[in-house]
């Protein structure tokens, strides 16, 4: 039920009532307040035809008929006294500020700014090489090879590229915020490659080893691959 409507059943007028937009007339009555409140509520698609017949669905309700056309007129002749098109143009406005202070205020705080971004790039950058370093690049996994009654288990290596393609996607990321390709890194990438080199010679053919830090060489120093 409309705010109106549930005053003129009540048979009460509220104390004090703000008019939304504008500013109210000396003989501008509670329930013309409130009608004028309700009709700014309707956004921009507002119109007296519908506000009529919400107020009409109202009184229905309430066991009470209202004609469509004697509704319409009489807000009609509110609307032209107390200028409710420019006040719903002066609602519209204040909406417009209330909704632009909203958007600056969400768009400069948090991970909005782009310093937090980088922060938290950083952080996830150290943390990952952090618990890259404290492992070996190969890791051991079981693998079962055969099948039926020969089938056995066995331990293999592997390499962890999953790991290097996290740090590089972050470093990418990283460079994307700060507005270009980063060239040193804070993480020791040159210790990990030297790392990486020998131990793909101890292991023997290393071409997914060298697959990777070729393509993070190429993507360093912005080569193309062929």
């Amino acid at each position: 039920m409309s705010t109106a409507v549930q005053t003129q059943e009540q048979g009460r007028q509220p104390k004090r009532v703000r008019l939304l937009a504008g500013e109210r007339e000396a003989d501008e009555t509670v329930n013309s307040v409130l009608l004028c409140n309700e009709y700014l509520r309707m956004g921009r698609k507002r119109s007296l035809k519908s506000l009529a017949q919400s107020l009409i669905e109202q009184a229905a309700a309430q066991g009470k008929q209202m004609s469509l056309n004697g509704t319409v007129k009489r807000l009609e002749a509110l609307s032209s006294r107390y200028s409710w098109v420019k006040r719903a143009e002066q609602y519209e406005a204040g909406q417009e500020i209330a909704r632009n202070r909203s958007k600056a205020q969400i768009m400069s705080s948090g991970m909005a700014q782009t310093h937090e971004r980088v922060n938290l790039l950083n952080e996830l950058v150290h943390a990952v090489a952090g618990a890259l370093g404290e492992k070996s690049l190969y890791g051991k996994r079981l693998k079962m090879i055969g099948f039926g009654e020969a089938a056995q288990t066995v331990t293999e290596e592997f390499f962890r590229a999953d790991e290097i393609k996290a740090i590089r996607g972050l470093l990418k990321d990283l460079a994307e915020e700060t507005g270009g390709r980063i060239q040193t890194h804070n993480v020791n990438l040159q210790g990990l490659a030297g790392f990486l080199s020998s131990a793909a010679a101890f292991h023997g053919d290393g071409v997914e080893e060298a697959q990777v830090m070729e393509r993070t060489e190429a993507e360093e120093t912005g080569q193309d691959l062929p």
